[in-house]
């Protein structure tokens, strides 16, 4: 587990009822801490099949569609996209995540059979209602398969290899 103590963001009150995240860690790129991350559910044990939020919490200013680019090509990596695909998410992505300033909370919250919310310090930012897309894009954080396999395993709560 991190050091990083969350507080559960506001939006997530009325479907999340812990008062501590399930699983926290940070993701760091060339030893800078790039964003504190906090997986908040309910279950006894993580699952598609329940509602569940990731919480990223920012400690650089990026730019939207960087954010957008990167999240497409780290899909691709997992599970190859046609061009079609590609183009989709992308032009979805770039409506959904905006310009981050270092200080900034964007949270997904995951409802099964219903849609992928977003929330950007508190206030709605965007919806994913292609749940194949939504699971495509957790999977960044969530597949067995992702580039940070440490923070999948704090996130996960997962004992260390």
């Amino acid at each position: 587990m991190s050091a990083y103590a969350a507080d559960k963001p506001v939006e997530l009150h009325s479907y999340i009822h812990a008062s501590v995240p399930y699983g926290s860690g940070s993701f760091k790129e060339l030893f800078i801490n790039v964003y504190d991350a906090d997986l908040w559910t309910d279950a006894p044990h993580w699952s598609w099949d329940t509602v569940f939020a990731l919480a990223l919490n920012y400690h650089l200013d990026i730019d939207g569609k960087e954010i957008s680019d990167k999240s497409v090509e780290l899909i691709d990596a997992l599970q190859p996209l046609s061009d079609t695909e590609t183009d989709n998410y992308t032009k979805q992505l770039s409506k959904i995540f905006p310009d981050i300033k270092d200080g900034d909370e964007i949270t997904a919250l995951y409802i099964p059979k219903d849609a992928l919310y977003f929330y950007r310090n508190g206030k709605p930012i965007g919806t994913i209602h292609d749940l194949t897309f939504a699971r495509r894009l957790l999977s960044i954080w969530f597949s067995e398969r992702t580039s940070t396999p440490d923070l999948r395993r704090q996130l996960l709560s997962l004992p260390a290899s």
